[in-house]
């Protein structure tokens, strides 16, 4: 849920794409964790299966702490990229 808020606080003029991209690659992510897990199975077992996605869900649990000490600067880095574009006719964003 944490990097749902600061998605959201890094682009707050674009919301709705951050939640697409969001909700995308979490999507993507899970395809390619569940894709080969038959084959992860047979080839390490369970206990190799289970010590690779405790990996993966460790990497995802530091990586949201980082973001959260560090989430200030990012969306210092970021604003640049959050300006509204004035244009004389309608857009799709």
């Amino acid at each position: 849920m944490a990097g749902i808020t600061y998605l959201l606080d890094a682009y707050p003029t674009r919301p709705a794409s951050s939640l697409v991209v969001l909700c995308a690659m979490r999507g993507v992510i899970s395809f390619c964790l569940s894709y080969g897990t038959v084959s992860l199975y047979s080839n390490y077992g369970y206990d190799g299966a289970f010590g690779l996605f405790g990996g993966v869900t460790g990497i995802f649990g530091v990586l949201g702490v980082v973001v959260y000490f560090t989430g200030k600067r990012i969306r210092k880095f970021v604003a640049p990229w959050t300006a509204v574009e004035v244009t004389g006719k309608a857009s799709m964003g």
